[in-house]
């Protein structure tokens, strides 16, 4: 009978996740998109699917299988962080806060 491989030992034993690349990464492309909305229609998106976010699907030690929350169009789950996008404020003092 053929063994099912695991998805929650990638990394090499003793190996750490790089968490602080991996929230770079994805707090960068919520930044870069949100600005890019921002210039073309003056405002913010309130959801990650108005600007086609998603987290990296790779997951190298398998923490998103840990993750219980739900992603929904306000919240993405990546390998080790929730990602959650606010507006804050109207018109030209709207900000966003991710």
């Amino acid at each position: 009978m053929a063994k099912e491989p695991s998805h929650a030992a990638v990394l090499p034993p003793g190996a750490v996740p790089d968490f602080e690349a991996e929230a770079f990464k994805s707090l960068r492309a919520i930044f870069i998109a949100q600005k890019s909305f921002f210039a073309e229609r003056d405002r913010y998106a309130t959801s990650f699917d108005q600007i086609g976010f998603a987290p990296d699907e790779w997951c190298e030690d398998g923490a998103r299988l840990r993750i219980t929350e739900k992603p929904t169009e306000f919240k993405k789950v990546g390998c080790h962080f929730v990602y959650e996008v606010e507006i804050l404020g109207e018109g030209v003092q709207m900000q966003f806060r991710a």
